[in-house]
């Protein structure tokens, strides 16, 4: 599952990397160049257009697939494809509130990024223990 993951992230920066490179060209920019290029002119907004939302869809994807399957992972013994088939069936049965769930998610990490990193020591543990508890309640237990 880490391997997946960390494809993923790699899969995103190429993404990244080509959007940047098609929208602004192999040129080098200093910052405050780069911010005006992208904030001021039309193919700027397009390329924050763009960018964002590939990269809101790539997110969710990366959600989908390990929303559940990271928790039923340490909770039984069953491979981790079909861990991430049943968090992706789960969340294409429950698509509103999966994606209120990752907007919450998203909002309390940005916001522990805004506080410096302190908010984490926070805002972690909160969410595994709410991921847990919206695991246990997602899946049928074990039956011995």
């Amino acid at each position: 599952m880490a391997l997946v993951t960390g494809f993923s992230l790699f899969v995103w920066m190429d993404i990244a990397a080509l959007l940047s490179f098609g929208f602004m060209g192999f040129q080098l920019f200093s910052f405050s160049d780069l911010l005006d290029l992208i904030f001021t002119t039309p193919p700027g907004w397009l390329f924050l257009l763009v960018g964002n939302t590939v990269g809101a869809a790539i997110a969710f994807s990366v959600f989908s697939y390990s929303v559940l399957s990271i928790p039923i992972l340490f909770d039984r013994d069953i491979d981790f494809v079909t861990a991430m088939l049943t968090s992706v069936r789960f969340v294409t049965l429950n698509t509103k509130v999966m994606a209120v769930w990752c907007t919450i998610i998203a909002a309390l990490i940005g916001a522990s990024l805004l506080s410096g990193l302190i908010g984490l020591l926070v805002v972690l543990p909160v969410l595994g223990h709410a991921s847990w508890h919206l695991y246990r309640r997602s899946v049928e237990p074990v039956r011995h």
